[in-house]
Formats: C-alpha cells, sequence, structure tokens
C-alpha cells in the first residue's frame, strides 16, 4: 500500500486566522486576497514534511461562504 496524505482546508477558517496572523484582527472576508499557488505550494511542503515524505493523494477544499456552499464550475 502506497503511502499518501490528504489535506483538507476549510476555506472560512484559513481566510480567518490568516488576516489574524498577518494583522493581528480578523480581517471582513472580502477585504482578504489570497494567492492561491503560494497557498497550495505552502500546504504541499507542509503536508510533505509533516508526513515525513509521504505523497500528496489530493487538497481538500472547504467552503461555505454566507452558509452556503459554493458551487464548483
Amino acid at each position: 500500500m502506497a503511502n499518501r496524505v490528504g489535506v483538507f482546508v476549510g476555506a472560512g477558517y484559513l481566510f480567518a486566522q490568516g488576516s489574524v496572523c498577518l494583522t493581528g484582527s480578523k480581517a471582513d472576508r472580502v477585504a482578504c486576497l489570497l494567492d492561491e499557488p503560494a497557498v497550495v505550494a505552502a500546504l504541499i511542503t507542509a503536508a510533505t514534511t509533516q508526513s515525513g515524505g509521504a505523497d500528496l493523494l489530493r487538497i481538500y477544499w472547504y467552503d461555505a461562504v454566507g452558509r452556503h456552499p459554493n458551487t464548483v464550475t
């Protein structure tokens, strides 16, 4: 069996805590910009490092802005 790791991201938590880390307080979501390629690269690096070098299976991204799930197109 292959040694793989999955990453689960709660987008609301990422935005909320990311804004706190960067500014010291929670910012409104609409005021936050996200560099998606940089975030994905950081998640891959963290997953590989924390898992001891396991292959990345996939990154699961969960987001429900305004309590309504976003649609993927």
